[in-house]
């Protein structure tokens, strides 16, 4: 036995076999351990944390937090229609409230749900799913394809068999990847990456800084758009297509025939042979 008296409502400390008790004052705060038990009070409607045999129970106040553990189970509780999480065999659900989060797992499959339009995932074999509303978020992966939508003109990101294309908006940011070859435009003025069988070519800059492109280029010829690509970009100054041939943005292009207008076209452009 300790005993350790510090005044009247200010700090007693008790030990005794499997006991110990701490008290700072009234509804100030109280420690107790015992054999498979430890309780810890901090006043009315404050802290209450309880342990016991297969049991841990943590309560803050009325709809506050309670944390339950138990046998293949946890549930946490935050008051109504505010966080409970259940763990059981092949089973976690968190719930926030209605419409709100959802996490469910089983055998092969993983959902969550954040509301209507929000963000559902769901995960099983060879598949899983991401979305999180009308021209949000949607990203797919599936045997040999991964899709990545964030809506009009913000970001698309698609891989496949020996292609991946990446497209953030007008004069924003391309990347495509294919046999051979990496293409990284941001815009006019921007960076230009090109890669390709025995090509690197860097340039930052004006655009009318870009070098005329000679016979090692091996940039598929200009109007030779990319399969799935949603807005077909210049493959020197990376502007949209239909800005480049003095159009706007969505008119339709011809993918071939056509004269190359000089006085909106980049360097390298002019410097090849129109199409005819």
């Amino acid at each position: 036995m300790l005993t350790l008296h510090t005044g009247p409502e200010m700090l007693t400390l008790h030990t005794g076999p499997e006991m110990l008790t701490l008290h700072t004052g009234p509804e100030m705060l109280t420690l107790h351990t015992g054999p498979e038990m430890l309780t810890l009070h901090t006043g009315p409607e404050m802290l209450t944390l309880h342990t016991g045999p297969e049991m841990l129970t943590l309560h803050t106040g009325p709809e506050m937090l309670t944390l339950h553990t138990g046998p293949e189970m946890l549930t946490l509780h935050t008051g109504p229609e505010m966080l409970t999480l259940h763990t059981g065999p092949e089973m976690l659900t968190l719930h926030t409230g209605p419409e709100m989060l959802t996490l469910h797992t089983g055998p092969e499959m993983l959902t969550l749900h954040t509301g209507p339009e929000m963000l559902t995932l769901h995960t099983g074999p060879e598949m899983l799913t991401l979305h999180t509303g009308p021209e949000m978020l949607t990203l797919h992966t599936g045997p040999e394809m991964l899709t990545l939508h964030t809506g009009p003109e913000m970001l698309t990101l698609h891989t496949g068999p020996e292609m991946l294309t990446l497209h953030t908006g007008p004069e924003m940011l391309t990347l495509h990847t294919g046999p051979e070859m990496l293409t990284l435009h941001t815009g006019p003025e921007m960076l230009t990456h090109h890669t390709g069988p025995e090509m690197l070519t860097l340039h930052m800059g004006p655009r009318d800084a870009h070098p005329p492109h000679g016979a090692r280029d091996a940039h598929p010829p200009h109007g030779a758009f990319p399969q799935g690509a949603l807005l077909p970009t210049c493959h020197h100054c990376a502007s949209p297509w239909a800005n480049v041939v003095g159009g706007s943005v969505g008119a339709s292009v011809p993918r071939s025939g056509g004269r190359w207008p000089g006085s909106r076209a980049c360097v390298g452009l002019r410097a090849q042979s129109p199409p005819t």
